[in-house]
């Protein structure tokens, strides 16, 4: 079995800016998904069956639906940012990030 599985994209999220030729652009409304890294798989999303909850820095109570465990090349992904996750072809998860930690030996993204 392999460790990482999956592939994983994103969109980035982030305010709207004026293009090169002057063109309102709005990242959040982009469809374009960016692959996290060059390699064939990157990533392993793990559901949260049980329905467990973690609480962030500032006290907040954060649900989410799954963990997506990710190679240390992926970039940092900051809340809001889209992530699609991505198994033989077929989309295994959709979502937006909730939290993102980088840790010694692999990313988590919580979703």
């Amino acid at each position: 079995m392999d460790n990482y599985a999956h592939k994983l994209f994103f969109i980035p999220s982030g305010d709207p800016y004026k293009d090169s030729q002057g063109n309102w652009v709005n990242p959040a409304e982009s469809t374009e998904w960016l692959p996290a890294t060059d390699m064939e798989v990157d990533c392993r999303d793990q559901p949260n069956d049980k329905g467990t909850s973690t609480t962030v820095v500032d006290g907040d109570v954060l649900e989410f639906g799954s963990i997506v465990f990710c190679e240390l090349d992926i970039p940092n992904l900051k809340r809001g940012d889209r992530i699609r996750v991505i198994m033989d072809g077929a989309v295994r998860l959709v979502g937006a990030v909730k939290r993102f930690s980088r840790d010694y030996f692999h990313c988590r993204i919580w979703v």
